[in-house]
């Protein structure tokens, strides 16, 4: 269902390249640091409340010029 989110219906071959390398560099770099130094309980309890925390936020919808957009939506208008 990704693609009604696109306007091209496609993502750039050099976007994907970049995304991809982020992604996997931030993933080995966490898993590096819970093999290091471990995890607990309420790191993990944080992580989840900080997960649908943002959720949440980001289903509201903000009337802004009388229109209304999500927080998102909101962030590229203003750019």
């Amino acid at each position: 269902m990704a693609h009604i989110h696109l306007g091209e219906g496609s993502f750039p071959l050099w976007a994907v390249i970049v995304w991809t390398l982020l992604g996997l560099g931030l993933i080995s770099t966490i898993i590096y640091r819970i093999r290091k130094g471990g995890i607990e309980t309420h790191q993990i309890a944080l992580a989840g409340i900080g997960a649908a925390a943002s959720f949440a936020v980001f289903q509201l919808n903000i009337p802004v010029w009388g229109h209304p957009l999500s927080p998102k939506q909101l962030t590229v208008t203003l750019r």
